[in-house]
């Protein structure tokens, strides 16, 4: 259970315009870093579900336009999404807030570093870092 662009809600926008979250992001992007994006997952005991390693290449855009580097595209939720280059790719980075306590036994994200300069990596190449990352 979630939901997708929430960055109008008060709250979420308050998070994600806090200093400490933009200085996280600004620390790996440079100074002029901003949110353009927030999610929510919902995962509870009763409703939780296994990520296999991933890397998220598809961005939301404003509207659809054809390019030799951007796509294929989809909708969802209403709003055009298009896999995206890797020069867009280097000038995204996801932070996650968690509201509930996050352990090893209840499922945390995993990162693997640095993947964000990588470009757009095949699920092989994917599996191969993550191989190297976790030991």
């Amino acid at each position: 259970m979630g939901a997708r662009h929430i960055l109008s809600i008060g709250a979420v926008r308050k998070i994600a315009d806090d200093t400490r979250v933009l200085e996280l992001a600004r620390a790996v992007l440079g100074p002029r870093a901003l949110p353009f994006r927030a999610t929510l997952f919902d995962k509870s005991p009763s409703s939780n579900w296994l990520v296999a390693w991933h890397r998220d290449t598809a961005l939301p855009l404003i509207e659809k336009v054809e390019t030799r580097v951007w796509g294929p595209w989809s909708i969802k939720d209403g709003v055009n999404y298009a896999h995206a280059p890797r020069e867009a790719l280097e000038q995204i980075l996801a932070l996650r807030v968690h509201l509930d306590d996050s352990t090893s036994a209840n499922g945390p994200l995993r990162v693997i570093p640095n993947t964000h300069c990588d470009g757009v990596l095949t699920d092989c190449e994917v599996q191969e870092r993550a191989s190297k990352s976790i030991g």
